[in-house]
């Protein structure tokens, strides 16, 4: 099996989570001592249950320490992990694998650039059962310790894939008959009167400008949600899971 280089991810979610993998090799662990009379039980049972492909090295770090090893202003929270992931399956394959599945959730990110807002919509993507999120290659953030924390261990449970022409990737998805579904601030059908298909692409456009006219122009159908007029939007993670909210609670289907 081959892995992707070695990576630092902090913050206790995310760390447990990642030591959950199976497909991670843990590598290195530092731990406050704080930290670990606080989580020393979750984390033993981690380490102990699940089927790890190796035991990391555990070093106890001051809090001092941590804070010359990593950035300023960097929310550690006391730990960190140093570990390597098994390669993605590539997006060809992925597609393969869910050609029979009835029930079929993608997120697409068009240009959504912010690492916090997309591993918040990593997160809630997970927190919903979506199946893979797709960003556009030169316009997304890459997976820095900063996104993963924020995704909060859902970069473990769904696949994610980095596409260099977003309009093509959705025309394929259609000729698979997924409904492409576009976020829109103002335009199109409010999300509650939508009937959900059972595949589905739900496409965030990026703070600030939305979706760009090309992307727009390859979805079957623009949704939004209804606001007070004193309020022009919302975050777009905040907005990506009220829509996974109201699919998920339509069942789908």
């Amino acid at each position: 099996m081959s892995y992707l280089k070695s990576e630092w991810i902090y913050g206790v979610h995310a760390v447990l989570a990642s030591l959950s993998n199976p497909s991670r090799v843990a590598e290195e662990l530092l731990i406050t001592a704080e930290t670990k009379n606080r989580i020393e039980k979750r984390m033993n049972r981690t380490l102990n249950e699940k089927k790890l492909r190796s035991q990391p090295a555990i070093r106890m770090v001051s809090k001092k320490r941590f804070n010359e090893i990593f950035a300023p202003g960097t929310v550690h929270q006391g730990i960190a992990l140093k570990t390597k992931k098994s390669k993605e399956i590539n997006f060809k394959k992925f597609i393969a694998s869910i050609v029979n599945k009835k029930k079929v959730i993608i997120v697409a990110l068009d240009h959504v650039l912010d690492p916090r807002n997309v591993g918040a919509i990593i997160r809630t993507s997970a927190a919903f059962g979506v199946d893979a999120i797709i960003q556009t290659k030169d316009h997304s953030p890459k997976n820095s310790p900063e996104l993963i924390k924020a995704a909060a261990g859902g970069i473990e449970l769904l696949h994610l894939f980095s596409v260099v022409n977003l309009a093509n990737t959705l025309r394929q998805l259609k000729d698979l008959d997924f409904w492409c579904i576009g976020m829109s601030a103002d335009k199109g059908k409010r999300i509650a009167d939508f009937n959900i298909p059972n595949r589905l692409v739900l496409v965030a456009g990026s703070e600030g400008k939305g979706l760009r006219n090309l992307t727009q122009k390859n979805c079957d159908v623009l949704i939004n949600i209804p606001l007070e007029k004193k309020i022009g939007s919302l975050n777009v993670s905040v907005a990506t899971g009220i829509f996974l909210h109201e699919v998920k609670g339509k069942d789908f289907g």
